[in-house]
């Protein structure tokens, strides 16, 4: 994970492995996150088949190289909704239609993709259940991270077990948002609103931290990544390049 360099406050420290070290704690859980120079992810077809075939090559290489171990990759589609599958071996299917999955399956690596939206991942050790979401600010309004822990518990986890980690995303230095959605978190999250160049700065992986708290996920068991996707150039970001279709980075969570 990228971290405040102790010779300047100010600058952040991106490691040269992907490996984003959001589970410090626990041995045996791998997660990271593609950079630019694995090129982009975007499989979907609405860049045509040259755009998706090139994502897929660029995945494949990128897994090659970090997941050390042989696992089924699954592959979320991802709308900004809250549509979340508990997956098992009965339903398997490697590219769900859902912006969230929770499973039980030890031989599955779970991934998301992104160019600015935050990604949650979340792992149990006591009840062996890991998940992941895409919580861009709809999915974040949605309570989409409400409806990943509640699939935890149906898988017999206990918030208070439950290690979440967020992704590097667009942070509030960079994330000015009209009116009709910092609407959406004024109530609950108004200290994480800030007005600034005639917008509001809307720190939405604060909002994320604070309703994961709320849920009963304890604060020395979340992590975020201070990386900012916008102010850095190591990731895709929407908000920057404004690339259509988009061009995205992938991250990932398994069991070693």
């Amino acid at each position: 994970m990228g971290e405040l360099s102790s010779a300047s406050p100010t600058v952040l420290v991106i490691p040269k492995s992907y490996d984003l070290n959001l589970f410090p704690t626990l041995r045996g859980v791998r997660c990271g996150m593609s950079r630019r120079e694995y090129g982009h992810m975007n499989v979907k077809r609405d860049g045509g088949e040259e755009f998706s075939r090139q994502a897929r090559k660029n995945r494949t290489d990128f897994f090659a190289t970090e997941i050390t171990a042989q696992k089924r990759i699954v592959e979320p589609l991802l709308y900004h909704t809250d549509r979340l599958l508990i997956l098992a071996e009965d339903n398997f299917v490697a590219s769900p239609e859902v912006d969230a999955v929770v499973t039980q399956l030890e031989d599955v690596c779970l991934t998301l993709t992104g160019a600015d939206c935050p990604g949650i991942l979340a792992y149990d050790p006591i009840a062996n259940v890991m998940g992941v979401a895409h919580s861009g600010w709809r999915g974040t309004a949605l309570n989409i991270l409400s409806r990943l822990v509640d699939a935890f518990c149906i898988c017999g986890s206990d918030p208070t077990n439950i290690f979440l980690g967020i992704t590097p995303a667009i942070h509030s230095c960079c994330y000015l948002v009209g009116a009709d959605v910092a609407d959406q978190f004024c109530v609950k999250y108004r200290s994480r609103i800030k007005f600034k160049k005639g917008k509001f700065a809307l720190d939405l992986v604060g909002v994320i931290e604070d309703h994961a708290r709320e849920l009963g996920i304890a604060s020395d068991r979340i992590t975020a990544s201070p990386v900012c996707t916008c102010c850095t150039e190591y990731y895709f970001s929407f908000r920057r390049e404004k690339t259509t279709p988009p061009k995205v980075a992938v991250s990932y969570l398994y069991l070693q």
